[in-house]
C-alpha cells in the first residue's frame, strides 16, 4: 500500500476545514430566512398591568403612656416622662393622623369632668415624614371634632411613624387612685 504524504495530508485536512466552514455559513443563512419552522419573522410585546388597591391602615406600636404618679394641680407630659404613643403607616397611602376621647377622659374634678378641657391634651411630638401639630390641644370628645396631630404620614417604610404625646394637669380637687382613659387614634386619606 502507498504511503501518503503529510503535505497530501495537511492539504486535505484544510480542504475539508473549508468545505465545513462553507456548510456551516450556508446553514446558517438558510434558517434565518422566512419560513423555516421554528423561526420567529416579527417581534410580539406583551404588556402587563396591575393595580395597587388603597389602603389605611395605622398600627400602634407604642400603646401605653405613663405619666407617673402626681398630686393635685400638677401636671406632667409625654417629654417630660419620655413615653409617647408611636403610630406607623402600615397603609398604601399618605395618612392624617388624628384623635380624640369618646369617655368623659381621666378626671372627675372641678373644670375638668368632662371633655374637652385643659386638664388632657394631645399634640403631634414628632414625625418621620409630613408635619404635626407640635401645640398641645385639648383633646376633643367626639370623632367630629378630633384633633390632627401628624399631617400627610408617608407610607414609605422608615419614614412612616408619628409620635403623639400626651399633657395632664390634675385638678385641685381629684379624688386619690389611678386615673385612665383610651385616647382614639385615627389614620384617614390624607
Amino acid at each position: 500500500m502507498a504511503e501518503i504524504s503529510n503535505k497530501t495530508l495537511a492539504g486535505l485536512l484544510v480542504a475539508l476545514i473549508v468545505i465545513s466552514a462553507i456548510s456551516l455559513f450556508i446553514t446558517i443563512t438558510r434558517l434565518s430566512e422566512p419560513g423555516v419552522t421554528g423561526y420567529a419573522s416579527s417581534l410580539g410585546i406583551g404588556i402587563t398591568n396591575v393595580t395597587i388597591v388603597e389602603t389605611t391602615y395605622i398600627n400602634v406600636t407604642d400603646n401605653f403612656i405613663d405619666l407617673g404618679i402626681l398630686e393635685p394641680g400638677q401636671s406632667n407630659n409625654s417629654e417630660s416622662a419620655n413615653s409617647f404613643f408611636i403610630v406607623r403607616n402600615d397603609g398604601s397611602v399618605n395618612l392624617n393622623i388624628s384623635v380624640y376621647d369618646g369617655g368623659a377622659g381621666p378626671f372627675s374634678g372641678t373644670g375638668c369632668s368632662s371633655l374637652p378641657n385643659s386638664c388632657y391634651q394631645a399634640h403631634g411630638n414628632s414625625s418621620q415624614s409630613g408635619s404635626i401639630d407640635a401645640t398641645y390641644t385639648n383633646v376633643p370628645a367626639a370623632a367630629v371634632s378630633r384633633h390632627n396631630v401628624c399631617n400627610d404620614l408617608t407610607f414609605t417604610n422608615g419614614v412612616d411613624e408619628c409620635r403623639i404625646g400626651i399633657q395632664m394637669t390634675v385638678p385641685v380637687d381629684e379624688s386619690a387612685g389611678d386615673k385612665t382613659t383610651t385616647l382614639t387614634i385615627v389614620g384617614e386619606k390624607a
